[in-house]
């Protein structure tokens, strides 16, 4: 099984901290790991020393790192897209309803303190995750 985390950052911080622990606890027999971040920051050293695949997205500017964050995901040809936060959220969710392989979604909510723009396209697309 492939799975596909997508997160904004790596930053030491305390979604990143439970991201790091939970994927370098987690069985890696048959199950094979991408974490696709906005910004890799601190933490994606220790996921990649635990052999999980980082995909870095710092360096594209503005709408373009968007389009590499689709092209990343759609690459790992996940079976599983677990969301860590509703901006990407809103993308990966449009992208697995292309035509073609359709990945299980799950959105991990973290926080509801984000813009009303945001919080409001997320709750647009949401009924698209199988898993909330």
């Amino acid at each position: 099984m492939r799975v596909c985390e997508v997160i904004e950052s790596l930053d030491p911080g305390a979604v990143a901290t439970l991201l790091v622990k939970r994927l370098s606890r987690a069985p890696r027999d048959d199950v094979r790991y991408t974490v696709v971040c906005l910004r890799a920051g601190g933490q994606a050293g220790r996921l990649r020393g635990a052999g999980i695949r980082v995909v870095d997205l710092s360096r594209p500017p503005g709408p373009l790192r968007h389009l590499c964050l689709a092209a990343a995901v759609w690459r790992s040809a996940p079976d599983v897209v677990n969301v860590h936060s509703p901006g990407p959220a809103v993308l990966v969710r449009l992208l697995a309803r292309l035509p073609g392989r359709r990945p299980r979604l799950v959105r991990t909510v973290h926080s509801a303190a984000y813009r009303p723009v945001t919080r409001l396209l997320d709750r647009i697309t949401r009924r698209f995750d199988d898993r909330t």
